[in-house]
């Protein structure tokens, strides 16, 4: 039997259509009626029906928008619209999205059966049952519609894509499925060459549960742990379709998942990154220089560690924004050791890149960064070992650690045993400017970071910076970048700020 379904928010017209035709005669089964779009589309998207009469004008979705839905799922459904209206655009637009015919109130029995019987269904002449489609019974997404769904995605730990990761990925997936369809709790699907899991009965927390045990025990049998992402709950299977792209667009999480030794994740509401995050990431780094700076390895390794782990925990979990994080960081730091006139071992960070890229992990990333961070530290401990380059860098260190507060160079020529006109006179021969006028750069760098990564006001940038006086910050900024930092602030963030320099 062919199925159709039918929608109109009128329910005389539906009985109407209902009688209007030997629907039986035809080899006709009116599998669902509907009184709204949304309806509907569930109903297609769950029986899979081959002929659906739509009204255009409904709440819900409009005909039109289930039209789209239909043929961006690729549904093997075909669209007769039925309609008042006799404005021509509605015929074109029903047209052109793809419709089979579009037929106006009051229908008329022979123009329904005329496009009835232009549908490919009919059409095929008899085709063998073996060449026609094959048919879904999903009619189980359809009861007791009270209870949620909720969409898990299944993926390998590593991100390689390679051959036997994904007949790996499949096999579980379909062990998965094999346990929900006999529990009755759901089905596997395939979408965009990604394994999913539809669970419906079942509320989040529960799926959560569900896939933890199974992907513990699919480790104690296959030695493979398996990544989850799941959705949040999802009122029906309309709401499918989109959760599919988020949560595809979430499968980053697969590459830190040993990081974290953490399996299952749920899909977060936001993944851009916010305010804190790049505070947080600003401020490791800026810890990170100056542990360079100390030579001390164990303060150097543990920032390191932390500075990783802010980076893992950055919202969006991409392993190319990672890698891109650390070159970087190592970047920027490279830059201040040359405005230092500091001598060390350039690395090639576009090598370093690429090779980041490659990895299938974020923990051999980590391991990978790591090494060629620890390069740059041993460089600079070789430097330090030459002349009087350790106490050049122990006063570096200083600025960096307390340049927000009132220091002069007597502070620092104190810290490492230097007569005061000395040291000026080594500073500015080591950096090339002298100690007031780096201190001032310093500041003005470390302004331009907070105001790039936190909603600060101009006022708190100068007192975190060392300005207790915002006039007199305002002036050294403009001076020092062409601009007044509340024009940069407007420019960076694109919105007024509420304090005027």
């Amino acid at each position: 039997m062919i199925k159709l379904v039918m929608a109109d928010d009128e329910p005389v017209i539906l009985k109407g259509l209902e009688k209007l035709v030997d629907w039986n005669s035809l080899g006709i089964d009116i599998v669902g009626r509907y009184t709204d779009g949304r309806s509907a589309l569930e109903g297609i998207i769950a029986l899979r029906p081959e002929l659906a009469l739509l009204d255009i004008s409904m709440p819900g979705f409009s005909g039109l928008e289930v039209l789209a839905s239909i043929k961006e799922r690729n549904l093997p459904t075909e669209v007769v619209f039925i309609s008042g209206f006799q404005d021509f655009e509605y015929v074109r637009s029903a047209l052109l999205h793809g419709a089979l015919d579009y037929i106006l109130k009051p229908v008329v029995r022979s123009e329904l059966m005329k496009s009835i019987l232009r549908a490919s269904c009919f059409t095929k002449n008899g085709q063998d049952a073996d060449e026609k489609e094959l048919e879904y019974d999903n009619s189980w997404m359809l009861s007791d519609s009270s209870k949620p769904f909720v969409l898990v995605l299944i993926r390998p730990l590593a991100t390689s894509g390679d051959s036997l990761s994904r007949l790996r990925i499949f096999s579980i997936a379909e062990e998965i499925g094999t346990v929900v369809k006999s529990e009755d709790i759901g089905v596997t699907l395939e979408e965009k060459d990604e394994q999913f899991v539809l669970f419906k009965g079942l509320h989040r927390a529960e799926a959560v549960k569900f896939v933890r045990k199974k992907e513990e025990e699919l480790f104690l049998r296959h030695h493979v742990h398996v990544v989850s992402i799941v959705s949040e709950e999802l009122d029906s299977v309309v709401d499918v379709r989109n959760t599919v792209d988020k949560l595809i667009s979430m499968a980053g999480y697969s590459y830190y998942a040993s990081y974290f030794s953490r399996y299952q994740y749920l899909m977060p509401s936001s993944t851009e990154p916010d305010g804190s995050s790049s505070f947080a990431i600003m401020t490791w780094r800026e810890k990170l220089h100056s542990a360079l700076l100390s030579m001390n390895e164990e303060q150097f390794a543990e920032c390191f560690s932390s500075f990783s782990a802010e980076i893992a925990m950055l919202p969006g979990f991409q392993r190319d924004e990672a890698s891109f994080c650390y070159c970087n960081t190592l970047r920027l730091i490279m830059d201040k050791l040359k405005d230092a006139r500091l001598e060390v071992d350039e690395p090639d960070l576009q090598d370093l890149m690429e090779k980041g890229r490659e990895t299938q992990s974020f923990l051999e990333l980590e391991k990978l960064c790591y090494r060629q961070y620890k390069v740059l530290f041993d460089s600079l401990a070789k430097s330090a070992s030459h002349g009087r380059e350790k106490e050049f860098m122990v006063a570096l260190d200083y600025i960096e650690k307390h340049y927000a507060e009132s220091i002069g160079l007597k502070n620092i020529a104190d810290i490492v045993g230097m007569n005061t006109y000395y040291f000026s006179s080594y500073f500015k021969k080591n950096t090339g400017v002298n100690f007031k006028d780096y201190l001032r750069k310093v500041r003005m760098e470390h302004a331009m970071s907070l105001m790039i990564s936190t909603d600060m006001l101009v006022g708190e940038v100068a007192a975190k910076v060392g300005y207790p006086d915002v006039r007199t910050f305002s002036e050294v900024f403009q001076k020092t970048f062409g601009e007044k930092p509340s024009l940069y602030i407007k420019r960076v963030r694109g919105r007024e700020t509420e304090l005027k320099d």
